[in-house]
This record gives structure tokens, C-alpha cells and sequence, in this order.
């Protein structure tokens, strides 16, 4: 008998998809013997995304249930998402049909962990309810790992995957000077991060105070700061809502850089019928000749708008007889345009909020709407496109710095990862009652002896708030993470640092957004060797293709593989170790070009 000991460092949604694919693969083998540690300081399953503790006011981000990660084929059968929901009772948002909350998807993925835990006699499921510190080889040849957790204990294992979802995110050098003033000049202060029950509790009932940011965790936000301490939603007789406070919300005043939240998702349960292969960005569109040097700005974006030009048109003729209205080119690629009208890099800056939200409501009534959600599929699919030629290094690092993480990925996120309808619908209620206050775009804010001002394109000057609240997720940067194991693997050379976005205004550093493995999963150590018993999945991973590794490229990967695909290179891999019997595994001494790492890291 074989006995296989994996650590799994997170036992979140990624963690429990590996867990379901290896515990389905070795099923009817019994002779085999799999032990694997689940390292997960949260609930396992849920991970701390989807705690169960969570308020019930915070909803997915997706109406689609968390499916995309869990298997039916060839893995341990775990109950569908949409069938485990029926018949179940859960305090959801009547505003919001379609979006369950987080906490009540927490409960799913519980009983999914827990029903995979006990699926396969031969696979034994072990939990440590603590966070790893560090991991080091426990042999000369690097077959045996030690992973140690900060509760003291020490896990000898053959394998272990790193699978934390989002890495603990520390304070940045800006945001600690930030703090710093608020210390001296006695007002609050709160540093980006996830949106939770306890950054709402700080925040004074009846005072003045300010968001910057416009994405879901501001919407997140103002939902706790309103819905969740007592205040109700309902429709007036001209079907619009209207909010009655309820007496403990602040004074909240909201703004960003670009001023507008995030586009809302479409209803659920509309169709979109969408060309699923590109017209122009294709991979016959790039020249291996100029792998590396590739602009964004001049060589990429004119494709990107000529895909979403032309999905629209394309679903404009398929709509018959209204098209002939749109027969013009030019008529046609201005509404083209319009579904991300007020986005565009070149956009001014918002002054008239109200409006602009509510033309993004009115969207979903305008004629031409099938064709604009066609638009959008295809802005999907080319910023994917565009995820994927960034990762295997096509385009040139400045372009990437200046274009890519300057501007294009924000707008992505605006244009398609917004709050559902019903959230946008309560935020023009939230102003009407003047519970929220709208400062625009530009927002700005000055701290001095006076206490703290803010101000936008869309306020009268500026306004004296008790509270700055940063509402966004906070940046990738593996530098300041408070994940101790990273920490340690980043300073002793067992990962690579991958450095590729903007650094913020004062900060000298470049920020770290990911570590490196290869096309295998495979953790890259300093010097570029694939680590034979180390894998890493999920956001904190950026996998460096051979092209990438190689400096040269015949022509690139216009797609990033599914999560459930990259699992499945990795489980294959740990399968392959149990029928070997754990025998060093070949090619250990993987090792690629110095100068081939420097220049995708």
C-alpha cells in the first residue's frame, strides 16, 4: 500500500474543487492511501470569502451559483448548487432576484467540504484550523516537504498545494500615511480591504464621512451603513423605490476617480446570443517578431473596439426590420459605444451621478438592448484575450504599467463585474432621501490641524467629513501581505515575486501582484527551477508559459485556462506520484533561463 500525504494550504471554494477531483480519481482504489491536511483558518469549505458569519445584506457578485469550480465528471459527486438551494429559506434582497447571499453559498460549500470529506475510504481529510508559516524541503533532494503552521504543528508531507484564494493584504505605504494623519489630526480612518460587519460598526451613526471608491465593496458598504442598521426599501406609486432611514445612517459621501459606480449585470434570465470566435482579435493578428514589444494602447485596444463594434452590429442585423434604422456605420458604432459611454479611458470625469446611474438602469428598456449585451459578451471575451497575452508576455512592460493595469483592467472591472440592478436602483434612493451624497468624480481629500476635507467634480467645494473610508479591495501586493508563508517563500528565494502593475503616487516601490509557476502549476524558486512537490493555484499564481520562459513565441494563447482545467493539471500530477509510489519525480531539476525569468517577472 502507497501512502500519499498532501497539505493543502486553503480550504476555501479552490481548495475543496482539488479536494473533490483528487477524491474522485482514486475512487475503487483502495489499495492506495491519501491523507490530505487542509490548512484553513476559516471554515472549511467556505474559506473567509464566504463565512457563514457574514450579514445577510452581502449577496453574490454573480447570480450563478458556485458551480464553476466544482466537476461532475471523473470527481466525487457533490450535490448541485441550484437543487441544494430549493425548498430552502434564506433572508435574500427582494431587489435582487437571482442573488443569494454569501453566507447562505458559506453553507453550501460547508456541506460540500463536508460530504467530500467522508466520500472516498481512501482519501482521509484532515483540518487544521490554523494559517502555514513556513515551508522548507525535509530531504537533500526536496521529495519530502515540512510545512509548519503557526499553532506549532509541523506537517511532513510529499506534496503540498498552495491554494489561499486572495492573499492577506497589508497596508500600503500611502494608505500608512494616511493613517498617520488621521492619528494626529483626530479623525477616523480605514484602509482598504474586504467589506465586513465590523469596518460598518466603525462608522458613526448621524456624522459625516466618506467613501472613495465606487466598485462592489463601496456598494457593499453603503448597504451595511443603511439596509443593515434598520433601513427599509419600498416601491412608491410611480414603481420607483424610495428609502426610509432609519435613523442610524450617516451622512455618506461618495466618490472615486472616475466618479461612477460600477455598470450593473444584466437581469438574470436574459439570453445573450453572442459569436463566441473573434473577427479581429485573433492570434493571426500578432507577429511573433515583435513578442515583448507589443503597445496596448496602438496595437491592441483599436482590436478590442472593433470586436465589440462589430458584435454589436452583427446582432443588430440578426434583430431584422429595427436595424434598418441603424443602417449608418457611424450611427451604428456610436451606440456600439454607448453601453460603456462615461468609462473610456478618454471619459471626463462624472459630474451628474444621478443621471448617469439612472441611464445605465434605463439601458435594459431601449431597443437595441439584446445587441448592447452581445457588445458586452464580446468585451468579455477580448478582455480575457487581453488577461492572456499580458500573462504570457506579448505586450512590452511599460504598455502593461501604463495601459494595462493603468487603466484598461479598472474598466474592465467597471464595465462587467458591477452589483446587481436592484443595488443601483436602491443607490439613486440612498441620494434621494440624502442619506448618500454624491462627489463625483476627481474626488480629492486634504487632511490638515481643521480636521479633514473632501471634494469631486460634482460638490459645490469641499466638505469637512469625520471619516475616510477606503471602499475598495485592497491592491495585490505580496510585499505588504500578512500571509506569513508567502512572506517567507518571497525572501528566501523559494518563489519569484511577479511585479508587473502600478505602484501608487509616492510609493517607490513596485508592487508584487503574484508569484510564478510554471506551465505545470509548479512553484518557480530564485534561478528559475520548478519545484517537483510544490504547486500553486488561484488568484495570488500567475503562470509563466514556456513562450514566456523561452523569450520567443510562435503565436500566443488568446484564452486563460478555466479553474477547474489548471486543478486538473495539478491533480494529475499528484495522482501521478501515488501510481510511481512516490518515487522522485522526473525531471526535478526543471530549470529555465535566468534572463527568460527576469523578463516575465
Amino acid at each position: 500500500m502507497t501512502d500519499l500525504r498532501v497539505a493543502m494550504v486553503g480550504g476555501g471554494p479552490r481548495g475543496t474543487a482539488l479536494v473533490q477531483q483528487l477524491t474522485g480519481r482514486l475512487r475503487g482504489n483502495q489499495e492506495d492511501l491519501v491523507r490530505v491536511h487542509v490548512v484553513e483558518p476559516g471554515e472549511p469549505g467556505a474559506g473567509q470569502v464566504w463565512a457563514t458569519s457574514q450579514p445577510t445584506e452581502l449577496l453574490m457578485n454573480s447570480p450563478s451559483g458556485p458551480t464553476d469550480l466544482l466537476v461532475s465528471e471523473g470527481s466525487a459527486a457533490v450535490p448541485d448548487f441550484a437543487g441544494w438551494l430549493a425548498g430552502r429559506t434564506f433572508d435574500g434582497d427582494e431587489f435582487c432576484p437571482g442573488f443569494t447571499p454569501r453566507r447562505t453559498v458559506g453553507r453550501y460549500l460547508r456541506e460540500v467540504f463536508d460530504r467530500l470529506s467522508r466520500a472516498n475510504p481512501a482519501v482521509r481529510v484532515v483540518v487544521h484550523n490554523s494559517t502555514a508559516v513556513r515551508l522548507r524541503d525535509a530531504d537533500n533532494v526536496g521529495d519530502r516537504q515540512l510545512l509548519e503552521l503557526a499553532d506549532g504543528t509541523e506537517l511532513h508531507v510529499d506534496a503540498v498545494v498552495l491554494a489561499q484564494g486572495h492573499a492577506s493584504a497589508g497596508i500600503s505605504p500611502t494608505e500608512q500615511r494616511w493613517a498617520a494623519a488621521a492619528e494626529r489630526h483626530g479623525w477616523n480612518y480605514q484602509p482598504s480591504g474586504m467589506t465586513t460587519a465590523d469596518r460598518a460598526a466603525a462608522l458613526p451613526a448621524g456624522r459625516p464621512i466618506a467613501l472613495r471608491g465606487f466598485g462592489l465593496a463601496a456598494i457593499d458598504l453603503l448597504t451595511l451603513l443603511t439596509k443593515g442598521r434598520g433601513g427599509r426599501f419600498a416601491v412608491d406609486s410611480g414603481r420607483s423605490l424610495r428609502y426610509l432611514p432609519s435613523g442610524d445612517e450617516p451622512t455618506i459621501w461618495i466618490g472615486s476617480r472616475r466618479g461612477l459606480p460600477h455598470r450593473a449585470k444584466p437581469p438574470p434570465g436574459r439570453p445573450v446570443s453572442a459569436r463566441q470566435t473573434p473577427w479581429f482579435l485573433t492570434q493571426e493578428a500578432f507577429d511573433p517578431a515583435k513578442y515583448a514589444c507589443y503597445d496596448f494602447r496602438s496595437d491592441v485596444w483599436p482590436l478590442v473596439r472593433a470586436e465589440v463594434s462589430a458584435a454589436y452590429r452583427h446582432h443588430v442585423r440578426a434583430m431584422g426590420s429595427w436595424s434598418r434604422r441603424l443602417a449608418l456605420p457611424h450611427a451604428t458604432f456610436r451606440r456600439a459605444d454607448g453601453w460603456w459611454e462615461g468609462y473610456l479611458p478618454d471619459s471626463a470625469p462624472a459630474v451628474d451621478v444621478r443621471r448617469a446611474v439612472l441611464r445605465d438602469l434605463a439601458q435594459c428598456q431601449l431597443p437595441d438592448y439584446p445587441a448592447r449585451l452581445a457588445a458586452r459578451s464580446a468585451f468579455v471575451r477580448a478582455t480575457e484575450a487581453v488577461i492572456a497575452l499580458h500573462h504570457g508576455g506579448w505586450l512590452s512592460r511599460r504598455s502593461v504599467e501604463r495601459d494595462v493595469a493603468g487603466w484598461f483592467e479598472p474598466m474592465s472591472s467597471a464595465l462587467t463585474s458591477g452589483p446587481p440592478r436592484g443595488r443601483l436602483q436602491q443607490l439613486v434612493a440612498l441620494a434621494d432621501a440624502g442619506v448618500v451624497r454624491f462627489l463625483g468624480g476627481a474626488m480629492a481629500a486634504r487632511s490638515s490641524t481643521s480636521g479633514l476635507r473632501v471634494w469631486g467634480m460634482a460638490s459645490s467645494g469641499p466638505t469637512a467629513v469625520d471619516a475616510l473610508v477606503e471602499a475598495r479591495l485592497a491592491s495585490p501586493d505580496l510585499a505588504h501581505t500578512r500571509d506569513r508563508l508567502i512572506c517567507e517563500l518571497l525572501s528566501s528565494g523559494s518563489a519569484i515575486g511577479v511585479t508587473d502593475g502600478l505602484s501608487n503616487p509616492g510609493d517607490a516601490h513596485r508592487p508584487i501582484t503574484a508569484i510564478a509557476v510554471d506551465h505545470r502549476q509548479r512553484l518557480l524558486s530564485r534561478g528559475g527551477r520548478a519545484h517537483p512537490r510544490r504547486w500553486a493555484v488561484g488568484p495570488l499564481v500567475r503562470r509563466l508559459p514556456p513562450s514566456a520562459m523561452a523569450g520567443a513565441a510562435s503565436r500566443p494563447e488568446l484564452s486563460v485556462p478555466a479553474p477547474r482545467q489548471v486543478d486538473t493539471v495539478v491533480v494529475d500530477q499528484l495522482v501521478g506520484l501515488l501510481e510511481r509510489g512516490l518515487s522522485r519525480t522526473p525531471g526535478a531539476a526543471d530549470a529555465f533561463a535566468s534572463t527568460a525569468i527576469r523578463s516575465a517577472s
